[in-house]
């Protein structure tokens, strides 16, 4: 609520089990620098207040980046951009009627048999 994020902003979000990467990677053994991951995954967005994650569209665009965070064996990070933040959506930390709204933007990463996400607050255009 303090922080929120800004359209056209590039966040990275971290996750664990994205799986291999390419090239291939010894496991338990840091990378060095980056290695996306062998598999693609896309990228949703879901501007509701308090949303859950879902999986992303099956013609969702992948993230700017999906693999090894270098120097953290067995973290992977997501990076991406914020896209445009819609006209009319409620800002984090008020009411939307009786619903106080903690989060109004979710981001979903989804694979070929799971997705995951995470809710954060993006600034409301005034």
């Amino acid at each position: 609520n303090t922080n929120p994020a800004s359209g056209g902003e590039v966040l990275s979000a971290y996750a664990v089990g994205l799986g291999a990467t390419n090239p291939a990677m010894t496991t338990g053994q840091a990378a060095t620098q980056a290695r996306p991951t062998a598999e693609t995954f896309r990228i949703g967005f879901n501007f509701e207040p308090n949303a859950p994650p879902s999986a992303p569209p099956s013609l969702a665009p992948p993230p700017l980046y999906t693999g090894l965070t270098p120097h953290f064996p067995g973290l992977y990070q997501i990076n991406f951009v914020v896209p445009d933040i819609p006209a009319g959506l409620p800002p984090c930390g008020s009411y939307q009627g009786t619903n106080f709204i903690n989060t109004n933007l979710t981001v979903s990463v989804g694979g070929q048999s799971s997705f995951d996400g995470v809710e954060i607050c993006v600034a409301v255009p005034q």
